[in-house]
């Protein structure tokens, strides 16, 4: 199931290069395709078709 459609927020200012990590808040604008999502899956990041990255989960808070 495809994880469309999420804001993502940097934990600080600057770029980031290839290879470098950096931790973020992912905000999904629909919950129903990220109800699957568990902590330390390994999710894809995509640019339209193109992958440009990848997330692990580290924490999951759900709002009711």
């Amino acid at each position: 199931m495809a994880l469309d459609g999420a804001l993502v927020t940097l934990d600080d200012a600057g770029p980031l290069v290839p290879g470098q990590e950096k931790e973020a808040v992912v905000e999904p604008l629909l919950s129903e395709p990220w109800q699957h999502v568990a902590q330390g899956m390994e999710i894809p990041m995509h640019a339209g078709a193109r992958v440009i990255g990848s997330a692990r989960i580290l924490e999951i808070v759900r709002i009711l």
